[in-house]
């Protein structure tokens, strides 16, 4: 809001007659009127398009340990090696990134290099680390794998593996933490399933989360609202009816609906997490 109130004291330093353009990604309609007002836009026509998409599947979880949470995860990882779904999982902090890490290589063992008698070099690994200390270099492997078809499945990262990262068809984020608020919770979500297909999108928590936006609070919390009309409710032209999708959209709905089908696809839908 400070960087933006700046940007406002620039527009009027600026000839009415020049005409200025405010771009974001994922602003509800309050955030949108306040850019309105403070980048002092009059009359301002608007493009806007939610980003809702409906083969997103949303569901929450508690993160008790690593055993409790990614053991399932890690063994069918060392089973499927190659054919296990990319996936990026989001960590808040430098030492549980670190963790969540080493408890997978330890979990492979040998099968963390693919084939076991390849040698450790990133281009044969499973599993890779992205944190903003890692270097530059590695980095833009890691960037380069992730998008091609290679061996690398499981990307753990921080916040650091953010903006630029376009791989079509990672089919599951996790995000191990709380996000910041319900905007910055879209847009990292919205790194999965950019081909289109179904893909899960997993919050998990320790029930430790007194300190967070109230909106990150209520979303954990909420046992009775579909998950994306929570996320999406109050962006432009989000309509529940037009998303496409029945009971398949969130673990609330699924939980909620008792044609049986969908508690079934959740499951599969899944990726092994022993929540």
């Amino acid at each position: 809001r400070c960087v933006l109130a700046r940007i406002g004291e620039v527009r009027s330093l600026i000839p009415s007659t020049v005409h200025v353009m405010a771009l974001t990604a994922t602003a509800t309609q309050s955030v949108r009127i306040a850019v309105t007002n403070i980048v002092g836009l009059r009359n301002p026509f608007v493009i806007a398009r939610c980003p809702a998409r409906s083969n997103l599947i949303y569901s929450v979880g508690f993160f008790k340990s690593l055993p409790d949470t990614f053991e399932k995860f890690a063994s069918k990882l060392k089973c499927e090696k190659t054919n296990f779904p990319k996936t990026i999982i989001y960590v808040r902090s430098f030492g549980l990134c670190a963790d969540i890490f080493l408890y997978l290589k330890n979990q492979l063992g040998q099968a963390f290099i693919y084939p076991e008698d390849a040698p450790d070099i990133p281009e044969f690994r499973l599993v890779e680390v992205f944190t903003s200390v890692t270097e530059s270099n590695h980095k833009s492997e890691i960037l380069h794998l992730f998008k091609v078809d290679s061996n690398l499945r499981v990307v753990v990262a921080t916040l650091a593996f953010g903006m630029g990262i376009d791989c079509p068809n990672v089919r599951q984020v996790i995000h191990v933490g709380l996000p910041d608020d319900v905007s910055s919770y879209i847009q990292e979500t919205g790194r999965a399933g950019r081909d289109g297909k179904p893909s899960m999108v997993t919050l998990l928590h320790s029930r430790t989360y007194h300190k967070v936006e109230e909106d990150i609070k209520h979303y954990i919390q909420n046992t009775t609202e579909c998950r994306r009309d929570f996320l999406f409710r109050d962006m432009d032209n989000y309509a529940h009816e037009d998303m496409g999708f029945k009971c398949l959209c969130c673990d609330v709905c699924a939980k909620l609906c008792s044609c049986g089908k969908c508690k079934e696809m959740l499951l599969n839908q899944s990726f092994y997490l022993c929540n």
